[in-house]
């Protein structure tokens, strides 16, 4: 038997909820939406071959760890300093 959940919103007009209503793409408002699926295929603002190649495995799921924190060390180097202190209330 799937696990219920309780709806605590009393506007809600649906109090019992189930694992399967979590996801909006199951939902009916979602078919009613009547999406057309489209394949993107140029590859637009983006000239650094490595990461495209990077950015390729990822989206079909195809990486390695490694290949993950890659370009991790480029994030961290951009960020600033934090000189920020909290103050004493």
């Amino acid at each position: 038997m799937p696990t219920e959940y309780e709806c605590h919103n009393r506007r809600c007009s649906q109090l019992t909820f189930y694992d399967i209503d979590k996801w909006a793409f199951r939902s009916q408002a979602w078919k009613d939406c009547d999406f057309e699926h489209v394949q993107l295929t140029k590859i637009h603002r983006q000239s650094d071959e490595k990461f495209i190649s990077i950015l390729q495995q990822i989206r079909i799921g195809m990486y390695a760890l490694v290949l993950k924190h890659r370009y991790s060390d480029r994030r961290h180097s951009r960020s600033p300093p934090v000189t920020i202190r909290g103050s004493l209330i």
